[in-house]
């Protein structure tokens, strides 16, 4: 009997119906690094010295999710077995535990009247606001009505950007969570990851889906797009920018390997493989770039080079 059900789209590893890609890397303000680790959460200086290790407990489970507030002071993780905590950045001691977050898969800091709050996005779709002054139950400020949360990043102060599984991403107004500034609709696989490229004057982003489309979006009418890409299907699994918003780098979870590319002159890219499974990526530098490896043992160093229309990259154990 001839069958007219849909053929499934083979998707990366990390996808699930109800999933985030986990961020397992980040910068401070002062140009720290935090990061998972073999045995959790620690923080390294400039020159990927060791300085703290975070108080993150083995019994919390697997951390899913990083992040650092804008004023530097605070480190959240989201676990696979317990609340989101937040950290000081500093000690690396538990400051409070959002106990009243359920299911989290991500957080990412924000500021509403001149005060740090956290934005947790949840495994049913939603965005919940909890303030960081006191162990609030959390106010539910926006969510995807079509579809759950598949990336989400405050890229300014007054902006907050999803993309969720069903391909839809969505610029809403900070505080005015509600208010959508645009809508970008591009994309029929789920949103890996979204960077900004840019704010001043006009903001610009760039969006990795799991079928491996690459876009850029922005300037004057936000929702104008560009794509940069196609990586192939099953492939994509996550994306940086390079400070100066001009070198794109994905990282390849079938294929093992980081392609860069140039944001003006995208036929002008380079590919590196790599010495092992890859989990996160992250720029440091204009021309540099690490790489987590599987359970969070080592990570590379991958040196970009961009002269003579060119991009080189190597790859080194730090």
């Amino acid at each position: 009997a001839l069958s007219l059900a849909p053929r499934p789209r083979l998707l990366p590893s990390w996808v699930s119906p109800l999933a985030m890609r986990p961020h397992l890397m980040c910068l401070a303000p002062d140009g720290s690094l935090v990061l998972k680790t073999g045995g959790g959460v620690a923080v390294l200086g400039r020159d990927l010295e060791h300085k703290v290790d975070v108080a993150h407990q083995e019994s919390d489970g697997d951390p899913i999710d990083i992040d650092v507030s804008p004023s530097g002071a605070y480190v959240s993780i989201v676990s696979s077995q317990a609340p989101p905590s937040i950290f000081s950045l500093a000690s690396g001691q538990r400051a409070l535990a959002l106990k009243n977050a359920k299911r989290a898969q991500a957080l990412r800091f924000a500021h509403v009247a001149s005060e740090e709050v956290a934005l947790v996005a949840t495994k049913v779709g939603d965005v919940r606001l909890f303030r960081l002054k006191e162990n609030s139950r959390g106010v539910m400020v926006f969510g995807h009505s079509a579809s759950a949360l598949s990336s989400l990043i405050v890229p300014t102060a007054d902006l907050c950007v999803s993309g969720d599984l069903g391909g839809k991403v969505r610029i809403s107004g900070v505080p005015d969570f509600w208010s959508v500034k645009a809508f970008l609709m591009g994309h029929r696989a789920p949103v890996c990851d979204i960077v900004m490229l840019a704010s001043d004057p006009h903001l610009r982003l760039a969006t990795l889906d799991a079928d491996g489309l690459l876009m850029v979006w922005g300037g004057e009418e936000p929702a104008r797009e560009q794509r940069l890409a196609d990586i192939g299907s099953g492939k994509a699994l996550a994306l940086s920018a390079s400070p100066d918003g001009e070198v794109l780098m994905v990282l390849s979870e079938a294929c093992q390997s980081v392609l860069a590319l140039s944001v003006r002159e995208p036929e002008v890219r380079s590919t590196v493989d790599l010495p092992g499974q890859p989990n996160d990526l992250m720029f440091v530098s204009d021309s540099r770039a690490l790489v987590l490896l599987e359970g969070g043992l080592a990570y590379h160093s991958v040196e970009v080079r961009r002269e003579d229309g060119r991009i080189d990259l190597q790859v080194r154990l730090e």
